[in-house]
């Protein structure tokens, strides 16, 4: 499950997801460095497909980073890496000819990061080449994972917009907040936990912080819906409360078993004794996000040896890490389930994201974000009237400092002046599915 981009001509489409420490388009070739042992299908599923240079007639091998007119920084994350160049598809109205990207040489990401990326840090190639050619107005970008729980009406296609967001996916008022690169979050993105409530199905709550507010790091590709700690913690007030414990793993008393399938690290319990209600997440803003138990309490996700992606209905994945000691105190993560119920938006231009809480609906209303530059250069008109200015900048690796700010409440342009606009910038939608 990932954005769906397509490479190469004819395309091949392939899933990604977002990097926010990466600058650069990370894709696996046909060798997939996946684990000894495992079979050429299970690789392909496993890392959203895989890129078949040979197949592409527009490929040309690049001799470096700079030849491929890829942005310097990733080199020391990823190693032993090659460089291409080739087109990439953004959807059926947008694409990219001649962009660099890197071929990955090595498994760099293990279980956490192990699909094709889109580095969508500050000085992001994609978004770069998206604004120098007019796509989009600003180096802004969006991120709703969709519904990804188990069985009817708990699965829905996301989306990731680039240039804007989507403003059907952003519900009431939000919160601003600036971002900080140089600390222990490797997004910069950091919001403070105020409670975290857990809402039984006959009406009653408690919370799992015992109202001590805790910091956490936000991670889009980060597979599970949050990593806490456990130890006189949330994690065990989380099964103190509920009055369940995970399955140990044989022969060990102590160590929990965890899922090592696509939903990674997740605890895994008896379908008998499990947790069935909901979870609210409450920011120390007041901005609260509600979590259904089918979005965070799943049969645990596999890829058989066919490549297929199927459920183990034996156990149930509470998509919680708990981090037991020596990590219980590592700073805390929401990931990427925490956005079936808030919606995301970056803005690179001035160091800020933006929450809402997610509107789960298959609507689309895309809103443009553009700088004063974009304003003058693209092609506006008042029936398109980007609703935000964003300061113009060239590419750098300036921080600013973590404040907390707010954005006006959504104002929009209708679906139909976007998709009717045939010159100018505006914002572009990248389907998550499957």
């Amino acid at each position: 499950r990932g954005a769906a981009l397509s490479v190469g001509s004819p395309p091949q489409t392939l899933a990604f997801l977002p990097q926010l420490n990466l600058n650069n388009t990370w894709i696996f070739d046909s060798h997939g460095f996946c684990y000894d042992g495992s079979t050429e299908a299970y690789c392909h599923s496993y890392r959203g497909g895989q890129f078949e240079e040979d197949e592409s007639s527009t490929l040309r091998i690049a001799k470096n980073q700079t030849a491929a007119g890829a942005t310097p920084g990733d080199g020391t994350t990823l190693k032993n890496q090659s460089w291409a160049i080739d087109s990439i598809q953004l959807n059926s109205n947008t694409s990219i000819n001649n962009f660099g990207f890197g071929v990955a040489g090595m498994d760099w990401g293990g279980n956490i990061h192990s699909q094709n990326t889109i580095g969508l840090a500050q000085n992001s190639s994609l978004l770069w080449a998206m604004r120098s050619t007019g796509k989009i107005g600003s180096l802004t970008w969006s991120w709703f994972w969709g519904l990804a729980g188990y069985g009817e009406g708990a699965r829905m296609d996301g989306s990731l917009v680039l240039g804007g967001y989507d403003g059907a996916k952003a519900k009431g008022r939000n919160y601003t907040n600036h971002i900080n690169r140089f600390g222990k979050c490797p997004t910069g993105m950091i919001v403070t936990m105020s409670q975290i409530i857990l809402n039984f199905p006959n009406g009653t709550t408690t919370d799992m912080l015992r109202q001590n507010s805790v910091s956490a790091c936000l991670l889009p590709d980060f597979p599970l819906l949050m990593l806490i700690g456990y130890e006189n913690g949330p994690y065990q007030h989380f099964e103190d409360d509920t009055q369940t414990h995970w399955l140990n793993v044989p022969g060990q008393e102590a160590a929990p078993l965890r899922s090592f399938g696509v939903d990674f690290w997740g605890m895994l319990y008896s379908p008998d004794n499990v947790y069935e209600g909901d979870m609210t997440i409450i920011l120390d803003s007041g901005l609260a996000f509600r979590i259904p138990n089918d979005q965070f309490i799943v049969p645990e996700m596999k890829i058989d040896d066919n490549g297929t992606v199927y459920y183990n209905t034996s156990v149930r994945n509470v998509l919680i890490g708990a981090n037991l000691p020596p990590n219980d105190q590592d700073l805390p993560v929401l990931g990427r389930n925490f956005f079936s119920s808030a919606y995301l938006m970056v803005n690179s231009e001035e160091e800020t994201f933006t929450l809402w809480a997610a509107n789960a609906t298959e609507e689309m209303d895309l809103v443009p974000i553009t700088n004063q530059k974009a304003v003058q250069t693209c092609g506006f008109t008042s029936s398109a009237t980007p609703i935000r200015t964003a300061t113009s900048t060239s590419r750098s690796t300036s921080t600013a400092e973590s404040t907390a700010t707010s954005i006006p409440e959504v104002r929009s342009i209708s679906a139909g002046t976007i998709a009717g606009a045939v010159i100018g910038c505006i914002a572009v939608l990248v389907a998550i599915c499957v």
